[in-house]
């Protein structure tokens, strides 16, 4: 297996990045709410975003009947934060491993309440006007993607998506399992774009970031503006 950049993988969906000088981006995060690294992930990155100047405008979080959300989060978190239901994983009886059949029995009878929560995290996408939308691995997120194709550029951030990367080997186990991971794991970013190490997505956006600011400073130039308005532009 070729050695990888980070263990964690992030999914780059249609991102353009429209984060000019002295303009500030309103990000929408969605994440699911089972597990804690997807929730202090969240809030890091609410820190790194507030700091450069951006505003998180909501939280999404998926909930369930078993899961309750920590006080950790609500505490460290600054955006507000709202619940929608979405899939669970049950455990076996003995409580020592996932149980695949009793997970799907049970979130295919939650179908109905999962398209109202799809139709929910549709209504917020345009509603808080966002320019961005982070996916923290919650699959009712790509489902929105697949069924609404909301114009707002997708994020997803997970460790899950180091399955989907090119050079990842997967182990010899239950085919069946490694089937439903890798379809939960295609779910949660349906919208067929890049898949990339953390420092490969760090690369890209900063490229990104750097063609559309040239863009920008050109037409402010085109458009007659003063030497002193461009010099502030270009910092």
């Amino acid at each position: 297996m070729k050695s990888l950049k980070s263990a964690s993988v992030v999914k780059i969906v249609n991102c353009k990045l429209l984060n000019y000088k002295n303009i500030k981006m309103k990000v929408l995060f969605i994440v699911q709410g089972e597990g804690r690294g997807h929730l202090t992930q969240a809030i890091t990155l609410e820190e790194i975003l507030r700091r450069n100047g951006h505003e998180v405008v909501e939280v999404l979080v998926g909930k369930s009947n078993t899961r309750r959300l920590p006080g950790f989060f609500n505490r460290s978190i600054q955006a507000p934060v709202k619940r929608f239901l979405s899939p669970n994983f049950l455990p076996t009886p003995a409580n020592k491993r996932v149980s695949m059949s009793r997970s799907i029995a049970y979130n295919l009878m939650q179908v109905p309440a999962y398209l109202r929560s799809i139709c929910y995290i549709h209504r917020r996408i345009h509603e808080t006007d966002a320019d961005l939308v982070i996916n923290f691995y919650e699959l009712l997120t790509g489902l929105t993607y697949l069924f609404f194709r909301p114009s707002v550029p997708q994020i997803s951030v997970g460790h899950q998506y180091l399955f989907l990367h090119h050079d990842f080997e997967f182990p010899k186990k239950n085919p069946v399992s490694l089937l439903m991971m890798s379809f939960v794991h295609y779910m949660c970013c349906t919208c067929k774009e890049t898949y990339c190490s953390f420092d490969e997505g760090y690369a890209y956006m900063q490229q990104e970031l750097k063609a559309e600011y040239l863009k920008h400073l050109f037409r402010v130039i085109k458009s007659g503006a003063t030497f002193e308005e461009v010099l502030e532009i270009a910092g």
